[in-house]
């Protein structure tokens, strides 16, 4: 049989409440950690198709200009074959 005292009850009781804080208190910081990790990961997927988003925007923002400029090109020349439609009309009139 082992004789424990009451001063080496209390000293193991007081080592066990210490552990016990010193875990409690690990545990806390680990979920903490594990909220801001599980945030930061939600925040970067959610962030990831954004970036997608913009990219995609880009490349449609891209083509819109090229068609644009392509328009822009194809009234151009219209313009000038009007211009000169008119200049030739106008000469007719004051020949007349």
């Amino acid at each position: 049989p082992v004789v424990v005292c009451s001063q080496e009850l209390e000293q193991i009781e007081d080592h066990w409440r210490q552990e016990s804080h010193e875990l409690i208190a690990l545990v806390t910081r680990l979920r903490d950690e594990n909220l801001k990790l599980g945030s930061s990961l939600a925040d970067q997927q959610n962030y990831s198709p954004d970036i997608a988003a913009q990219a995609a925007n880009s490349e449609v923002d891209a083509a819109v200009m090229h068609r644009l400029r392509h328009v822009i090109d194809e009234l151009r020349e219209k313009l000038r074959i009007r211009d000169k439609e008119l200049g030739h009309k106008a000469t007719e009139v004051d020949n007349v």
